[in-house]
């Protein structure tokens, strides 16, 4: 039986996990995990500059600070969530089929080691 040796970072150490329990591999989060994220991010924004905005105040304002504080929130989870959205579509993620299959995993580890090679490649080319 081949096994594949996981280490995670962290407190629970080397994990080893057998070849024939690996069914797939993604390489990206999920949509939703990309939107949410932006979601997050916008309406944390919005809130903090409806803050900044309410500090002065006014007596001649339209609308007072809670609504205000609303409006930015959900203003800035909406762009936030339309960036997350372009972002997952951009990310271009691959779904690896390995089923439990020595072979598949082989060539899925060529291809990862040929990848990483590139990149190193790529990271020691100079502009300059």
């Amino acid at each position: 039986m081949k096994t594949l040796i996981l280490q995670l970072d962290g407190k629970r150490g080397p994990t080893t996990i057998s070849v024939n329990n690996i069914g797939s591999i993604r390489t990206q989060h999920s949509a939703g995990h990309s939107i949410g994220l932006g979601a997050t991010i916008g309406a944390a924004s919005g809130g903090i500059l409806a803050a900044i905005g309410n500090a002065k105040g006014g007596e001649d304002d339209y609308f007072d600070p809670g609504e205000i504080a609303i409006i930015f929130t959900l203003l800035g989870a909406t762009t936030g969530a339309v960036a997350g959205t372009i972002t997952a579509v951009a990310q271009n993620p691959h779904h690896y089929s390995i089923e439990g299959d020595p072979d598949k995993w082989k060539e899925f580890q060529t291809m990862v080691s040929a990848f990483n090679a590139d990149r190193k490649k790529d990271k020691t080319a100079s502009i300059f």
